[in-house]
C-alpha cells in the first residue's frame, strides 16, 4: 500500500464575494521505491456542496461572505485516500454603512473591496431622507453611480445585498423607518 503526501492552494487569498476563488490540488504517491499513479480527484468547495469529481483543479465564486471548508481528496491506483481540508476567508465586495446627517436626512456610504479587507478606494455615498425616500429608490441610486445592471447577475445580487443591509439597518434603529 502506498503513502500519500497530498496538498492544495487557493487563490486569490483574501477573495471577496461574487469572485472566483482557484483551488489547485497536489498529491504523489509512493508504495516502498515505487512511485503509484494518483487516479482520482474529489472536492468540496463549501460544507454541504456535493463532490466534484475530477481534475487536481476545481473553482467556486461564493457568495456569502465568511470562512468556508474546503476539502480535496486524492485516491492513489491501490485505493489509498488523503483528505485536505483548509478553511478559506471570504470578505464582503461591497460594506454599507450609514450615518445620521440631520434627523430625518441620514447618508448612506458604500465602499467597495477587493483582497479581503482592503478596500478598493471606490466609495459611493447618497443622502437618505427617511421621510419621502424609499430603499429601492436608494438602491437604485447606488447601483447607477456603481454603474451595475440591476437586471442581470451579479448586479442583482448587489442590489440584494444593498437592499438587505439597509433593510437590516432601518430594522435595527440605525436609520429610522418613515
Amino acid at each position: 500500500m502506498g503513502v500519500i503526501t497530498a496538498d492544495f492552494t487557493y487563490t486569490p487569498v483574501g477573495q471577496v464575494t461574487h469572485e472566483a476563488v482557484e483551488f489547485t490540488g497536489t498529491a504523489s504517491s509512493i508504495d516502498g521505491e515505487s512511485p503509484v499513479e494518483i487516479v482520482k480527484w474529489e472536492w468540496q468547495l463549501e460544507a454541504g456542496d456535493a463532490i466534484l469529481e475530477g481534475a487536481s483543479t476545481a473553482s467556486k465564486t461564493y457568495t456569502e461572505a465568511g470562512v468556508k471548508v474546503a476539502r480535496m481528496r486524492a485516491t492513489d491506483a491501490d485505493g489509498v485516500q488523503k483528505v485536505i481540508t483548509k478553511n478559506v476567508v471570504i470578505y464582503e465586495k461591497y460594506k454599507v454603512t450609514g450615518e445620521w446627517l440631520r434627523k430625518p436626512r441620514a447618508r448612506v456610504t458604500i465602499t467597495e473591496y477587493e483582497a479581503g479587507p482592503v478596500a478598493t478606494g471606490n466609495t459611493w455615498r447618497e443622502p437618505f431622507d427617511v421621510v419621502g425616500d424609499t430603499v429601492e429608490a436608494l438602491t437604485a441610486r447606488f447601483m447607477a453611480k456603481i454603474g451595475v445592471e440591476p437586471e442581470i447577475p451579479p448586479g442583482q445580487v448587489i442590489l440584494n445585498d444593498i437592499q438587505n443591509t439597509l433593510n437590516e439597518e432601518i430594522a435595527g434603529g440605525q436609520i429610522p423607518q418613515p
